[in-house]
């Protein structure tokens, strides 16, 4: 029995009954005692407990204490994490290990790869490993004891998913110690906290800006080259059935200014019954802006719902004191609900403190039910206004109802409109003088369900109303105010027919009849057409002509708008699969006499790595091309990309404007020694008529680093970053216009560099 055999010791579910260990152990060697309750395994020991597979030299299970111990070359694994070490000790009572020598091999879901945790010791209590002369990487060298980096800690706390905790914390390029600092936190969650971020601006001169975790917030120490200290907190509590929310306090005594800023925030919510919810929330600034100026403000925020089966009740009151600004603003509102019944009420009012004391009133009341029965609704909505500029003087004062009553029956749709403009101020206030408006007094529209005649689709409408129109007739050079009736009635025809050779011809037509109480009629008469023809699956040809007439006339404005028309127009697009698309259109213009111009643009992509997109045409009027507009993207080889936009005066023959963007590769990450990447930005310039370099990137692989340096003529200025693979998203480095920094760089190319510092207001 010498040889390797694995027994499935199958007396174990007998032995245990008593202690309730889920226990299955394979080894070469296995011993129990009945006087100690002990099992013994040695050699090539596997055992499973509780979705956990541990292997080692020897392991001891314990039946009376429900303990098992496993020693030499321990590795243990799970679908969460791998690891290793010299002894383990597992507690079935409540799940939990400890470790000497760890070495363990995590996979959080927010960093890119793996997270390599090393420990002298680790206690394992499942939601917080806690552990001594820790030490962490993302560097997959690791498991061969040769990672280019690492972080090492007196003290670890790892919580699986949230965070990683270091204190006496010594960072590590290769065997070198590089920084040392007090305490350091790894965010795992998507916020990604930094623990400091370096930098300047003209505000604060040189900074460093910190953020420390405290039981249930962080606490804020920042060192400002200008304005000195800065000291805050944010904290969480709950009370319990009296709520629970938060509280933030930031001070900084400026030395430049000597002005003394705070910034107080508060959050309270509680539930004084199931169905209901009252919040509070509170924030005061006294604190200087970057770039420039001051925030001198509270803002006040009640807020107060229930719901309850079918009834919900919202209700919220908003105040803000602008000292800075000298006004302030004060906004109301409720929102009801029943069943199908919905009302709500607001109320704003923003007025000036100083002595322009203007005054700005604004009410809205909405409410629309079910009228009789599901097929009638009543729809009401009322806006109130009035708009003082000085205490003491009249001002703009309205009031604009509306009213909506709408029936829907099995064959029809009829539905009554009605709205008012209440000048409330008279001749008071002359500034509105120039206002515009209709008034429907009221509007009633009926609407059969179409019909279908199989030759066409019939849609018939019919509609009275009483208006008054207030607009500015440029020939008076003023307003005129004008009250009539009026009639209409609508009819539109709709059609598709589908041709030969895959054509389809669409065809539409309207007439509208407009009665009016002065004796005037209008005729408007729309058509349109349009023939759509595939030519198998290369060819598409939409040709459509549109045309509108009106005769007669119309003592309303609004009603001459957009009534003659008449225009043809053609699109041709010759394509094959993605490879190929080519589509020129024109046409003519009868109202104006007048073509429009031709466009063309083609598409060509004869191989994955190669496109070619172009855009011109021909001002037929004017006699003269278009610019050409291009844009291409080449890649020979899979290590090379070339991207190249430019537009083109046809007419003069000169380029108007240009840029490219090449990216060179060199070898892969596989062989990350020799691995480099290289961007060139260039911009035509005009003057001299060449292409500039404006933009230069490199980016050199370090395994499980990236350093990059890029160079921007345009701001004159250069940056350094180095990114660690793991987290992308936090790189830091060195930039002419920020300083030293610890926060995201995003596209390198496109975007501006953010000068603006963390703040805390």
């Amino acid at each position: 029995m010498k040889n390797a055999f694995f027994l499935l010791f199958f007396l174990a579910s007998f032995a245990f009954a008593e202690s309730e260990i889920p226990v299955n152990i394979k080894a070469q060697k296995l011993k129990y005692s009945e006087e100690t309750g002990m099992v013994t395994a040695t050699g090539s020991v596997e055992v499973e407990l509780k979705g956990i597979t541990i292997k080692a030299d020897e392991l001891w299970v314990d039946t009376k204490t429900n303990i098992v111990t496993a020693e030499g070359r321990v590795r243990f694994e799970n679908p969460e994490y791998q690891g290793r070490g010299t002894s383990l000790t597992y507690f079935t009572a409540d799940d939990t290990s400890l470790f000497s020598g760890f070495k363990s091999r995590l996979h959080p879901d927010t960093i890119h790869g793996n997270l390599y945790l090393d420990a002298e010791e680790i206690d394992n209590r499942k939601s917080r490993w806690q552990g001594r002369q820790g030490a962490m990487t993302t560097c997959d060298y690791a498991e061969e004891d040769r990672a280019h980096y690492h972080t090492a800690a007196r003290r670890v706390v790892y919580y699986p998913g949230d965070k990683v905790e270091g204190w006496s914390v010594t960072q590590y390029i290769g065997p070198v110690p590089v920084m040392w600092l007090p305490y350091v936190v790894y965010d795992l969650k998507s916020r990604r906290k930094r623990n400091w971020s370096i930098g300047h601006n003209q505000v604060e001169g040189d900074f460093i800006k910190t953020f420390w975790d405290v039981p249930d917030g962080t606490l804020y120490v920042d060192e400002m080259e200008k304005k000195s200290l800065g000291l805050g907190l944010d904290k969480k509590y709950d009370l319990g059935k009296k709520g629970a929310g938060s509280f933030s306090l930031y001070h900084v005594s400026e030395a430049d200014t000597h002005m003394e800023d705070w910034v107080t925030k508060w959050n309270h919510s509680l539930n004084p019954t199931p169905d209901s919810k009252f919040s509070l929330a509170h924030t005061s600034s006294q604190m200087y802006l970057i770039p420039f100026g001051r925030l001198n403000q509270s803002t006040y925020r009640l807020d107060y719902s229930f719901q309850k089966d079918d009834r919900r009740f919202t209700s919220y009151l908003d105040a803000l004191d602008n000292r800075s600004g000298a006004s302030e603003r004060m906004s109301f509102g409720l929102n009801n609900t029943w069943k199908d019944l919905n009302t709500s009420y607001n109320v704003d009012l923003d007025q000036g403190k100083g002595s322009d004391r203007y005054i700005r009133w604004g009410q809205r009341l909405a409410h629309n039910q079910q009228l009789f029965s599901d097929k009638t609704r009543l729809s009401l909505n009322a806006s109130y206004y009035d708009n003082i500029r000085s205490p003491g003087i009249p001002g703009d004062e309205r009031l604009e109802p509306n009213i909506t009553l709408t029936h829907t029956a099995t064959s029809y749709t009829v539905s009554i409109y009605e709205n008012w403009y209440m000048d409330l101020d008279r001749d008071l206030y002359f500034g509105d003088n120039t206002d515009q408006f209709v008034e429907k007094q009221p509007e009633i529209t009926l609407r059969p369900n179409s019909l279908d005649l199989r030759l066409f689709t019939l849609s018939p409408e019919f509609t009275y109303g009483w208006y008054r129109e207030v607009r500015y007739v440029p020939a008076l050079g003023r307003n005129r105010d004008f009250k009539a009736s009026r009639y209409r009635s609508a009819l539109n025809a709709n059609k598709s027919q589908p041709l030969i050779l895959g054509s389809t011809l669409f065809l539409s037509a309207g007439v509208d009849q407009l009665l009016y109480e002065t004796g005037d009629q209008l005729y408007n008469y729309r058509e349109g057409a349009q023939l759509r023809t595939q030519g198998g699956e290369v060819m598409l040809n939409e040709a459509g002509f549109q045309r509108g007439l009106s005769e007669g006339n119309s003592p309303f404005l609004f009603d001459q708008l957009g009534t003659r028309y008449s225009n043809l127009r053609d699109t041709l697009t010759f394509y094959y699969l993605n490879y190929f698309n080519w589509a020129t259109s024109g046409g003519y213009n009868f109202e104006t006499q007048k073509y429009f111009n031709i466009d063309t643009s083609l598409s060509l992509q004869p191989h994955p790595n190669l496109s070619l997109n172009e855009r011109t045409g021909w001002d037929i009027e004017n006699q003269r091309y278009l610019d050409l507009s291009t844009s291409a993207s080449l890649r020979p080889i899979n290590q090379c990309q070339v991207d190249l936009t430019a537009v083109n005066d046809l007419n003069s023959g000169y380029i108007k404007s240009g840029n490219s963007l090449v990216a060179l590769e060199i070898n892969g990450e596989k062989d990350w020694f020799n691995h480099w990447q290289f961007k060139f930005g260039h911009v035509y310039n005009q003057t001299t008529q060449d292409f500039k370099l404006v933009d230069l990137m490199v980016v050199k692989d370090l395994h499980c680093w990236e350093v990059t340096y890029t160079y921007s003529d345009y701001r004159k200025e250069f940056a350094l970053i180095f990114k660690l693979k793991a987290l992308p998203e936090e790189p830091f480095g060195y930039t002419e216009g920020r300083g030293f920094y610890f926060e995201g760089f995003d596209k390198a190319f496109k975007e501006e560099f953010r000068s603006d510092s963390p703040t805390r207001y």
